[in-house]
């Protein structure tokens, strides 16, 4: 006997999915955003669009052929499965570009979303001689709109934001609405400040994702602290540009496999003043303070300015340990990383002294429940992987 209710669910399947990649089409994605923004409206809360675009598409397509960049599609939606909840909607909305609805989700844990699928993506080897990475923008109902066009809308523009701002990271539709009265010098120079970033980690560390991790942390820490939207997302911008101020170190003191001498570790401390001296002159004055004094310490033996308590910014406190979480579990050039446990006791070892106890112990309780995924860099892997071990 024929089916006719089997055919009628695979006929409803095939209408919804995308032919190629299996994932959700264009159509099936805009739908269920228009039901979730009519949720928001109808009984309160939050749902957040993020916009993926698969950086260079065009030149891998050039140099291995269509058939690898089609393989290069479906890897991605492999991925993204691995990552995002069953009740998030993963969809692949035209060429390169794919799509994630995420209900119930503000601004600020989408973008910790998008940013694990970006990590996920970027260290994963999906072709051998060439690394592929995406790009995102985040925009959130109501907070940034609330309409499905408009909020689509906004996420496109946080997208093309992010991928002229140095690509293979994301941007929430606010920090767009925050530059976009800003000279058009502006976006060109974080760029800039972004790519002197990657280039410092890249060259010091051999991996460009430090600063990348150092700004999730900083992000979950500064939204489990209570910080107001707006100054999360100026955080976050401050840590992804933290060491910035290395690039006028001498390359010999920052890629040193021994122990530094004192001269040379003078030279290292440097690196907080320039770096605020550098986004000062970006106009980004408020996150120079934070970079300024972010290896400043309770105790105020910390530097360049050996400032103490609460004359150290809170959102300095933040990154000081959100960056010292990151170097102690990642592989150095001159040492290997400890485990996360063991990291976890030498922050509390020195709370009080050295770091802000509330930040400390936000950061062991995120850990713990196993809301912020810590993502180590290992030398002796093709990509840095992530800690299992609590």
């Amino acid at each position: 006997m024929h089916d006719c209710a089997g055919d009628c669910r695979e006929n409803l399947d095939r209408s919804i999915r995308d032919p190629l990649t299996g994932l959700y089409n264009r159509a099936f994605l805009f739908e269920a955003l228009d039901k979730e923004v009519a949720r928001t409206a109808r009984y309160g809360g939050d749902a957040s669009l993020i916009v993926f675009d698969v950086d260079d598409f065009r030149s891998i397509n050039a140099d291995h052929g269509h058939a690898v960049g089609d393989q290069v599609l479906r890897d991605i939606g492999t991925i993204a499965q691995g990552v995002i909840r069953p009740t998030d909607s993963f969809a692949r909305i035209g060429g390169e570009e794919f799509a994630l609805l995420l209900p119930e989700t503000g601004q600020l844990d989408a973008l910790l979303i998008a940013e694990r699928l970006r990590t996920a993506i970027s260290r994963r080897t999906i072709i051998d001689d060439r690394r592929v990475t995406v790009t995102g923008g985040v925009a959130s109902c109501p907070h940034d709109a609330t309409e499905r066009n408009d909020l689509h809308r906004r996420a496109d523009a946080a997208l093309h934001w992010a991928k002229r701002n140095g690509r293979n990271m994301c941007a929430v539709a606010s920090e767009v609405a925050d530059s976009a009265s800003d000279p058009s010098e502006r976006d060109g120079l974080l760029a800039h400040l972004y790519a002197l970033v990657a280039g410092i980690d890249d060259r010091h560390l051999h991996t460009r994702d430090h600063s990348e991790n150092v700004a999730a942390y900083a992000v979950a820490l500064g939204q489990a602290l209570g910080l107001e939207r707006e100054r999360v997302v100026r955080l976050r911008r401050a840590a992804l540009l933290h060491d910035v101020g290395k690039v006028a170190i001498p390359r010999a003191i920052l890629e040193k496999p021994s122990k530094l001498t004192d001269a040379e570790f003078e030279h290292i401390k440097l690196h907080a003043p320039i770096g605020a001296a550098i986004l000062a002159h970006a106009a980004l004055r408020e996150e120079a303070a934070w970079v300024r004094h972010h290896h400043e310490r309770l105790d105020g033996r910390g530097y360049p300015d050996g400032v103490a308590g609460d004359d150290i910014p809170l959102e300095a406190r933040i990154i000081f340990v959100a960056d010292s979480f990151e170097a102690m579990t990642s592989d150095r050039p001159y040492r290997a990383g400890m485990p996360v446990e063991d990291a976890i006791a030498e922050l509390r070892r020195c709370k009080g002294g050295q770091f802000e106890p509330e930040i400390v112990e936000t950061l062991a309780r995120l850990v713990d429940e196993g809301s912020l995924p810590v993502l180590c860099l290992r030398r002796d892997e093709v990509g840095p992987s992530q800690a299992v071990s609590r």
